[in-house]
Formats: structure tokens, sequence, C-alpha cells
């Protein structure tokens, strides 16, 4: 797999878009807090792909509990940091 840049935000948007329908299936809503800037990383993008779905997959187990039901995705960069 190849090491190169990543739009972070883009990525996310991706993923979300594909895990919307399950959460429309199990009542839970998304909160979009996603930056409007392009936040790059280097990385490899299928591995980057699998952590983030895996902690969506996580956040929506947790959101299924709680009282809100939301999922928020939220991202920004402090200090050259992609958060």
């Amino acid at each position: 797999a190849a090491v190169g840049p990543v739009d972070l935000n883009e990525l996310m948007r991706s993923l979300i878009s594909f895990r919307e329908s399950e959460w429309q299936a199990r009542e839970l809503h998304f909160v979009d807090r996603l930056s409007p800037e392009t936040i790059a990383v280097v990385g490899v993008q299928s591995q980057l792909e699998q952590v983030f779905l895996n902690l969506l997959v996580h956040a929506e187990q947790s959101a299924a509990e709680a009282s809100d039901k939301a999922v928020t995705v939220t991202s920004g960069v402090i200090a050259r940091r992609a958060l």
C-alpha cells in the first residue's frame, strides 16, 4: 500500500456516507463538526479508513446506549496537528 497525502475530512465524509443508512436504521443522528479546511496527513488511505471506520462503529455502539443517540464527528488543526 502506498503512503501519500490523505484528506481526513474527505475520508470521514466518505465513511459517514457509507454508515448513514445504518445510523438511520438504529435511529442515530449525526452531528457534523468537521472543519471546512482541508486537513491533509501522510499515510496509507486504506489503513486510515479501517481505523476511522472502527472508531465510527464504536461511536455508534456508544450512541445507541446514550440518551441523545448522537454520533458527533469533529476535526481541526491545532499547532499543525490534525485532530
